[in-house]
């Protein structure tokens, strides 16, 4: 079977506008088969899922954005070490340890909205991002209307509650 998206070792920069380099994904291995869908947590935070499945499923999608900004405001409002202490011992093997693995959560906080709307800035940087590798998209980026690409109506609805 063909692996609808497959990365070993990914690592993808692109400018940033501001003369620098924005590192969207650094060293990610992942196999997407036909039919599953992934969460993609970044500086955009947010939840790539098929249209027709968020139309089929809107409870469960719902359930899931409820537990993305739950999760969001306990990054936001814990600090690393805390955090840390959350997971998994080996979480932190491959990292130096838990002071280590602690230190690069506090690190990669400011990446991570807390409440998981996504601004139209956040949609420029995954339709930037999706351009240089999803054949739907790759070459076509300047004819997407991203006001068409995404909802943040799920999201809306947590942060009101």
């Amino acid at each position: 079977m063909e692996h609808l998206i497959e990365l070993a070792n990914a690592t993808k920069r692109f400018p940033n506008g501001k003369g620098g380099i924005h590192t969207a994904i650094r060293d990610v291995t992942l196999t997407v088969e036909p039919g599953q869908f992934v969460a993609v947590v970044g500086p955009a935070s947010s939840m790539y899922m098929d249209c027709s499945y968020v139309d089929a499923h809107p409870g469960t999608v719902q359930k899931l954005a409820n537990a993305f900004v739950k999760t969001l405001g306990y990054i936001n409002s814990h600090s690393g070490a805390e955090i840390a202490a959350q997971m998994p011992a080996d979480y932190a093997a491959g990292s130096g340890g838990v002071p280590s693995y602690a230190a690069a959560i506090d690190a990669s906080k400011g990446m991570f909205n807390s409440t998981g709307v996504m601004d139209a800035e956040g949609a420029k940087n995954v339709l930037q991002v999706l351009s240089q590798f999803n054949p739907n998209v790759k070459g076509k980026a300047d004819s997407v209307d991203l006001t068409k690409t995404y909802t943040t109506d799920f999201t809306t609805k947590v942060a009101r509650s």
